[in-house]
């Protein structure tokens, strides 16, 4: 089951905090909610200008300034739910720069198993959030509401607010 993602309040609808991303060390089909760094250019013959190249973040990488893959879910099989949306592993796709208090809801199926209100995650291996243990990250995200049902009837999902330059305790470093 693919992960839902819904941006709740996010920054980047208004002032350009979205890149254009090709996913290089991506080796199958991935699920929106998963999180990227970002380099230089991505191969200009044949992405063109706009488009930048990531890499799954990884237990170092996930210290540094992380993007999160939401790309709309245009599908042209009608009979198909959201959570059959997947992002073509050598396709673009839009990933988002997250401000201090944005918010975004993500269905179970990308979280932690153990997920609860309150918990701090973190960019982890393979572009998954996992739990904070300790350590300074540019990004974090708390978890602030258990949403329910409301993305979809087949899985929980959990609001988080994004928290910039997370330390300790949530202070800044």
């Amino acid at each position: 089951m693919g992960v839902i993602v819904r941006r709740d309040k996010t920054l980047a609808g208004y002032n350009g905090n979205i890149e254009s991303v090709f996913v290089a060390d991506a080796t199958k089909d991935y699920d929106n909610g998963t999180l990227v760094t970002i380099g230089g250019l991505a191969d200009l013959a044949k992405f063109g200008r706009e488009v930048k190249e990531a890499k799954l973040t990884t237990a170092e990488t996930g210290k540094e300034e992380v993007l999160m893959v939401i790309t709309p879910e245009l599908m042209y099989d009608e009979k198909k739910t959201l959570d059959e949306f997947t992002n073509p592993e050598e396709g673009v796709a839009r990933a988002y720069r997250f401000a201090d208090g944005d918010v975004v809801s993500l269905t179970v199926s990308g979280l932690p198993a153990d997920v609860a209100v309150g918990n701090v995650l973190v960019a982890g291996a393979d572009g998954k959030l996992v739990a904070y243990a300790s350590g300074e990250y540019k990004v974090a995200f708390e978890v602030i509401e258990d949403c329910g049902y409301e993305l979809t009837s087949k899985e929980k999902a959990f609001a988080l607010a994004i928290k910039r330059d997370h330390t300790v305790a949530g202070v800044a470093g």
